[in-house]
């Protein structure tokens, strides 16, 4: 169907008359309309098609990103399971200085008791020698005193 004939069939189907004048005015009235409207339509389709091309764009680099950012939190893993790892391994190395320092100090309270023990035996052995000394000045005092006393006796 041409323009007009379209028109005049709605007009038909209407039981509208309209005067000749007004059916030409009506008519490019309604032709512009109709061209406006092709207009805006290919306008909107132009749109569509920039946004579909757009939107296109932005799906690739979210891709990228993502892929990147999936790379990142991977890496990120890694580091942190490392981390994890030689914090476990620094955990068991502290464990074991932790048991050498309670051994050396179980051994240092060990001897410094033998120490003091050794310190007291001394003491002891320095007081026992001490009187033993005395005894033997003792001795030999009384030794020289019998001696002397028996010297007399025979020059007698």
């Amino acid at each position: 169907m041409s323009d007009d004939n379209w028109w005049i069939a709605l007009m038909r189907k209407t039981n509208i008359t309209v005067p000749t004048k007004n059916y030409e005015k009506l008519r490019r009235d309604a032709t512009a309309r109709m061209e406006q409207d092709r207009a805006s339509l290919n306008q909107l389709r132009d749109e569509v098609s920039r946004l579909k091309t757009k939107m296109e764009e932005i799906r690739l680099k979210s891709e990228e990103e993502k892929i990147k950012l999936d790379n990142k939190i991977e890496e990120t893993r890694k580091e942190r399971d490392t981390a994890i790892q030689e914090c476990e391994e620094l955990k068991v190395q502290l464990h074991l200085a932790e048991d050498r320092v309670d051994n050396i100090q179980a051994q240092l309270h060990e001897t410094t008791r033998r120490l003091k023990e050794a310190e007291n035996n001394g003491e002891s052995l320095r007081k026992e020698l001490i009187d033993v000394r005395r005894q033997l000045v003792d001795s030999t005092y009384e030794k020289d005193k019998y001696n002397s006393s028996n010297k007399e006796l025979r020059e007698i």
